[in-house]
């Protein structure tokens, strides 16, 4: 993701157990965030898939939904954040 490594993120692709996480995403100095990207989870099938690796995240790393939907809500400890209103803002994660 080209636009976390312009805000000086080191980003890689990840895993959380069995499933693929699409990065993980680190500051020098800053602990690790996971983070899924999809266009949109309004479809509950979607919405399903992408949080599913969350679901297996056992420590305290932040995680983050990003997609294009208008009125992003987060669940279960997963913030979910409109990537244009992000990118925008000039806001990294967090």
């Amino acid at each position: 993701m080209h636009y976390l490594r312009s805000r000086d993120y080191d980003v890689s692709v990840g895993s959380v157990g069995r499933l693929e996480l699409d990065f993980l995403a680190r500051r020098v100095g800053d602990s690790y965030a996971y983070v899924q990207v999809s266009m949109s989870v309004v479809d509950p099938g979607v919405e399903e898939r992408e949080y599913r690796p969350f679901r297996n995240v056992r420590d305290s790393w932040p995680c983050y939904l990003l997609t294009l939907d208008p009125l992003p809500e987060g669940k279960d400890g997963v913030r979910h954040l409109n990537l244009m209103e992000m990118m925008a803002r000039g806001d990294g994660l967090g």
